[in-house]
């Protein structure tokens, strides 16, 4: 028989296009024997089947473990010799039944008696899956340490074959401490079968590792999206039976078919904006340090970047980073502590409350100086400007993003509805338990975003998406299908679904959410952004400008955007004596431009849609009132404090402003001492003729009344 039988694995996006080939064959270099160094095949030896030349291809021992765990976890684990696995990676199904193990072992007798030890572990050693992109010891000493296998010491060659088990996850690339665990436990047992000396194993210890450059040449070139479906697919089939070796191996030759939910027209739009508003707006404000690195030598600062489709949650784009050829961080996906500032506030402070029925979009809160810490300290929260409005509405606190509002907002409805609206949406980061000595049970996390763990961009255009799907909230999900090598499908979606807000307080959020991108924090998805279509959502910005985000979305896409550095060792001197901030003041401005940009490129070739709903939910009013009251605009408001305002029934103000009352002359009383009264004015004009505008028809309001339901707020 033949020993190989590799087949390159695809990876479609959601029209059909390939988006990139997983390769097995293609990235092999088959060596010789002869020029596999006899440390490393001893170190192989001794980490995977040390009785290699001295059986006759199975262990009975082996098998009789393996039958015990068949019956006993249903899963067939252990016993396998290197022959044994020979003959499963050439001639063998992934079948996970006894009677594929019973096969193994006719197939490996076959095979002893067919090929010589040095023939099955020379095909053996070109045959493994060493991570990454590289497959057999030659390609896996080149992807590490940039050189032959024929090069590799003694030290190179027991961290190889520590590999050997799980590649991607004891890899130095990921994790240096697991790989040098592993390398320790192949030198020990290279010890203990004699293949080495204590003294040999010693100086291997203290032998530096260099890893290679991650240059092209020996890294593979795929994309954050291409990165993190690759893991999804591994454990797929995890969930399968496969070990963690097999499933990788799978992925990288057994040609399967993968089918994503990745729209390459999006992607591309991601890319571009997210580099055209760094290249303009960020990285000239860096000066000497916009190649500034940190000790891990990831480029600084990093952007992490999701785009999901409202109706699906299918995700649409994805950045994980600005270098994706050297990084495995993934920041769209992974958290690395990103605080979310002012972004959380939609779901811990403004959507609680408008659910709550105790707050309206009108509501009134006064915007002043407040003492959570005490009369004796300074005052505590501040807004982000240092400086007060007075009464506000609702909508203008979020509009402004106000930090002095949402305290007293959130201080009001309480802390349990804060983290419950939010978890319910899709927010899994926040810590709920009060046994915790660090938790977000508290308003300095819930209405400022100073929590505990951070949020992710995924989790974040998760929860604003299920507002903008009218309350409906979508699991996120990356693979449509799998087909194997025959066209089978082996693995298919099924989309979950779960309403998790009344369609009228989804619709009360969207409009609140309006302003900041009208009117407020997040304009610059007009004004830089170039997106004028329908759009809403909010800006974060954290203490000393360390971090800026936007959470949004338009009628068919949701996003989370980040902006930050990974750590607190490079970036500004902040004024607390700390690294890690932002040039500027606020940086949340830089994700809301992105976001502007990316739309406008998708919706130059898609239809931009014409809003968000056809028409208002039957449980909705909208009303006229006076924006400094809160209340019903009564026939004397001026006109210009007069908005149109979306309420749940129910919660509609029933008062009329008399805040504002028509100025009449007051009528004095006769005086008793000239019973004929005062005398009457002459006509030369003592009492003063009323004064008439230039434009009878001009109130400020085109001659159409006094409303004003597209005006902006104070």
């Amino acid at each position: 028989g033949k020993l190989d039988f590799d087949a390159t694995s695809k990876v479609y996006d959601i029209n059909g296009e390939l988006i990139a080939s997983l390769h097995g064959e293609q990235n092999r270099t088959p060596v010789a024997i002869d020029n596999i160094p006899l440390h490393l095949q001893k170190a192989v030896l001794a980490m995977e089947d040390n009785r290699f030349y001295d059986h006759h291809g199975f262990d009975l021992r082996g098998i009789g473990r393996a039958v015990i765990r068949t019956l006993t976890r249903t899963r067939l684990e252990g016993g396998s010799t290197i022959t044994n696995q020979v003959a499963k990676l050439a001639f063998l199904t992934e079948d996970r039944r006894m009677s594929r193990k019973i096969q193994e072992v006719f197939v490996s007798l076959r095979l002893e008696k067919d090929f010589t030890k040095d023939e099955i572990l020379e095909f053996y050693l070109n045959r493994l899956f060493m991570g990454g992109s590289a497959y057999g010891m030659q390609e896996a000493a080149l992807y590490y340490f940039g050189k032959n296998v024929s090069d590799v010491t003694l030290a190179e060659s027991a961290m190889l074959a520590g590999l050997i088990s799980a590649p991607n996850y004891y890899s130095p690339y990921a994790s240096m401490e697991r790989a040098v665990a592993k390398q320790t436990a192949a030198l020990n047992n290279m010890v203990r079968f004699g293949y080495i000396s204590e003294a040999e194993k010693q100086a291997a210890l203290e032998q530096p590792i260099t890893l290679a450059n991650l240059s092209p040449e020996n890294k593979v070139a795929a994309s954050y999206f291409v990165s993190y479906v690759r893991d999804q697919v591994i454990q797929i089939l995890k969930d399968k039976g496969y070990s963690e070796r097999e499933a990788q191996q799978e992925v990288y030759t057994g040609g399967l078919s993968i089918y994503t939910t990745l729209d390459n027209r999006v992607q591309r739009a991601a890319e571009k904006g997210m580099e055209d508003t760094l290249n303009q707006y960020l990285i000239p404000s860096l000066g000497k340090n916009k190649d500034e690195r940190n000790a891990k030598g990831v480029l600084q600062p990093q952007c992490g970047l999701i785009i999901l489709d409202v109706k699906t949650g299918g995700i649409r784009a994805m950045i994980g980073g600005r270098e994706p050829a050297s990084d495995i961080h993934n920041r769209a996906v992974q958290l690395i502590k990103q605080q979310p500032g002012s972004s959380i506030k939609p779901l811990t402070v403004f959507g609680p409350a408008i659910e709550s029925g105790k707050f309206t979009a009108a509501s009134i809160i006064v915007d002043e100086p407040i003492y959570e810490n005490g009369l004796d300290k300074p005052p505590y929260p501040v807004n982000y400007s240092r400086t007060y409005s007075g009464p506000v509405t609702l909508r203008y606190a979020i509009q402004k993003s106000l930090n002095v509002p949402a305290w007293k907002i959130g201080k009001e409805n309480g802390i349990n509805k804060m983290l419950e609206f939010a978890k319910r949406l899709g927010i899994t980061t926040l810590v709920d338990d009060k046994s915790s000595a660090y938790n977000d049970r508290n308003l300095a996390s819930l209405t400022i975003g100073a929590v505990t763990h951070g949020v992710v961009p995924i989790e974040m255009a998760k929860a604003f998406g299920a507002i903008a799907n009218k309350g409906i909230r979508n699991d996120t999900f990356a693979i449509k299908s799998i087909e194997d090598d025959r066209g089978q499908i082996i693995y298919e979606h099924r989309g979950q679904s779960q309403v998790v807000l009344s369609e009228e307080v989804a619709f009360v959020m969207t409009s609140l959410l309006e302003s900041p991108v009208n009117y407020g924090t997040a304009s610059t998805v007009r004004s830089r952004g170039g997106y004028y279509g329908p759009a809403a959502g909010k800006t974060g910005t954290t203490d000393y400008n360390r971090e800026g985000w936007f959470a949004g979305y338009t009628p068919d896409y949701a996003a989370g955007i980040y902006i930050g550095h990974d750590d607190n060792t490079t970036g500004v001197l902040s004024s607390d004596g700390s690294r890690g901030s932002l040039p500027g003041r606020s940086s949340s401005n830089i994700p809301a431009t992105m976001f502007g940009k990316i739309m406008s490129s998708i919706y130059r070739q898609i239809p931009v849609p014409g809003g968000f709903y056809s028409e208002m939910p039957e449980n909705v009013v909208q009303l006229a009132i006076d924006m400094r009251t809160g209340l019903l605009a009564g026939p004397y408001c001026p006109a210009e404090d007069v908005m149109l305002e979306y309420f749940i029934k129910g919660t509609e103000p029933q008062q009329i402003c008399l805040e504002h009352v028509q100025v009449v002359d007051p009528v004095e009383p006769p005086d008793p001492e000239d019973p004929e009264g005062p005398e009457e004015p002459n006509n030369d004009g003592d009492k003063p003729e009323p004064e008439v505008p230039e434009n009878p028809d001009d109130d400020g309001n085109g001659g159409h009344g006094t409303t004003k339901p597209n005006r902006k707020q104070r």
